[in-house]
């Protein structure tokens, strides 16, 4: 019975402290602008999919049919706008540059964002993932690019 005392009055004072450092890693995702989200890290695009829903057809895996040499890449944004693709460890032509910049900004109330001035919908950008979708007007045909932080 002593035992138990001590171990409930231990966890008495653990209890409390992780408590509060849950609470405050769940809300510094919720405070986070999603200018922060993008800008902090590397990602990579893991899922690839076309879709030609106009026509009927299933969506059409794209990230499957990537080289390896392309799976490498990743995606770095920075918060003035611009950014770079690097080729990762593997280029897939030796005579290609390592790192090509881009440009990129928020649209539509930060609902979208333009990538080399194409438009994107953000369907998800949280911690781990950022989900963007292209969706054609006429018959939702388009497509949609998963990026995984690495």
């Amino acid at each position: 019975m002593n035992n138990f005392l001590k171990n409930s009055k231990t966890l008495k004072l653990i209890l409390p402290g992780l408590y509060l450092f849950f609470l405050g890693s769940c809300l510094k995702s919720l405070t986070q602008s999603k200018t922060d989200r993008l800008t902090n890290g590397k990602w990579s695009i893991t899922v690839h999919k076309e879709y030609y829903a106009g026509l009927g057809f299933p969506p059409r895996d794209l990230y499957a049919s990537y080289p390896s040499c392309k799976k490498d890449n990743y995606y770095v944004f920075t918060k003035d706008g611009s950014g770079e693709i690097n080729q990762g460890p593997t280029k897939c032509n030796s005579g290609d540059p390592q790192v090509t910049q881009l440009i990129w900004r928020f649209t539509n109330n930060d609902t979208h964002i333009s990538i080399f001035s194409a438009d994107w919908k953000i369907v998800q950008l949280d911690e781990t993932n950022f989900i963007i979708t292209s969706v054609q007007v006429i018959g939702g045909d388009g497509e949609t690019i998963t990026f995984t932080k690495i």
